[in-house]
């Protein structure tokens, strides 16, 4: 769970917050004309990541998820060092991770951290380094230390299935300040969190158990162009923080909110790994504010299918008409409208508990034929029915976020 605080937002920008009935114009025009930069920091957790098999020299295997006892055994025999009070650190290289899936799993995850960093992951991208396991304990207190590589600039942790409660990670730049909050079940769930090096980080102290996890570092894999650094947009996020508090705040707002993305993506993998582009850092941002504010975010996958009639031109009276491209046919008149999800997910793929009730005013235009021509990729199929004229079915598939309160 992830927290953006941007205190006293009118005064930062100089502008009023949106309103009341004015909240849906204005999240729309901000989405619409998106002027936002990359977080300075990602989260992402994963319900069904495989484990690494984690084997540290002179000790052997660890299993997963992580308890009192394995915990204890690590900090009293393992060759390690004192990070900070109730916390230890082995160094990468004592480590073997043994299971080949966690490398496949860990390319996807970074993969993802990158999109909301901003980062590009073409022409190699960016490599990855393990730099250390550690072990947090009650009452611990850790601050990562900034590798000494002048080609690292990014840390990434990733927090493994382990027994613990509280433990918010802080992450704060250029006057923002962003929460991560550990996992609702971590004992099930890998979280992998990645920041900036510029970016300030704390860990809150855990209350009770042990949380495991590794560290690695990004390293700029061309020598010839400078490292990746922080360059989001303060003032569109101030901007976008002001919608949301507004909406939080007044009673006469909408209780959902949908958007259109840019692309649209396969229902069979639709996720926020799978999102390119500006929609995959629309989802990343949004995500931190609904969970902020008390809400919830989720991506939709939208089925529209229009029927209607089709007259023919008079030229058209031939054997072979109703073999012509459908493609160059009107509707006459639209008979019906419909809009389905064809699946609602969480921004991690998983399904979303929670009934999806469609307002048709998010995708039903009147001008529907100007929309097919410009945007929209339709299937068509056409069926002849009359001497005079058919039926003309057009479908299209669409994906879009969908916030609503909790």
């Amino acid at each position: 769970m992830s927290f953006v605080q941007v205190p006293n937002v009118a005064s930062a920008v100089g502008q009023t917050p949106y309103l009341g009935s004015h909240f849906e114009d204005g999240l729309s025009d901000l989405l619409n004309e998106w002027e936002y930069t990359p977080l300075f920091s990602s989260h992402q957790e994963y319900a069904f990541a495989p484990g690494p098999t984690i084997c540290i020299e002179g000790l052997g295997p660890i299993g997963l998820p992580l308890n009192a006892r394995e915990a204890r055994v690590i900090i009293e025999n393992a060759s390690s060092s004192t990070v900070g009070p109730g916390s230890i650190q082995i160094d990468g290289k004592h480590i073997t991770l043994r299971n080949p899936q966690w490398e496949k799993f860990i390319t996807q995850a970074l993969g993802d951290a990158c999109k909301t960093l901003g980062v590009s992951v073409k022409n190699g991208g960016p490599h990855v380094v393990l730099d250390k396991l550690i072990v947090l304990g009650p009452g611990s207190q850790y601050v990562p230390q900034k590798s000494r590589d002048n080609n690292s600039f990014a840390t990434v942790f990733v927090s493994l299935p382990s027994n613990f409660a509280d433990g918010v990670a802080r992450f704060s730049y250029g006057g923002l300040a962003i929460e991560h909050r550990p996992a609702i079940d971590p004992l099930a769930n890998v979280t992998v969190m990645a920041w900036f090096s510029d970016v300030i980080f704390t860990f809150d102290s855990i209350a009770s158990g042990h949380r495991l996890g590794l560290v690695y570092s990004l390293h700029h894999a061309h020598q010839t162009s400078l490292p990746p650094t922080v360059s989001h947009n303060s003032d569109f996020i101030h901007r976008l923080t002001g919608v949301f508090q507004s909406w939080k705040q007044e009673k006469a707002a909408p209780r959902d909110f949908f958007h259109l993305l840019e692309e649209t993506y396969s229902s069979e993998t639709l996720a926020i790994s799978s999102l390119r582009h500006e929609d995959a850092q629309k989802a990343a941002l949004l995500d931190v504010l609904s969970k902020q504010y008390g809400f919830r975010c989720a991506l939709v996958s939208l089925v529209l299918c229009i029927k209607g009639s089709v007259e023919k031109e008079r030229h058209e009276y031939d054997d072979d008409w109703n073999e012509k491209n459908p493609d160059k046919f009107k509707f006459t008149e639209v008979h019906t409208r419909s809009l389905n999800d064809k699946r609602f997910v969480n921004l991690d793929g998983s399904p979303v508990e929670h009934d999806l009730v469609i307002n048709e005013e998010w995708y039903l235009e009147d001008d529907i034929e100007e929309e097919m021509k410009d945007h929209y990729k339709w299937t068509r199929s056409y069926y002849r029915d009359l001497d005079y004229g058919g039926l003309l079915t057009r479908e299209t598939q669409r994906t879009g976020l969908y916030l609503w309160l909790v």
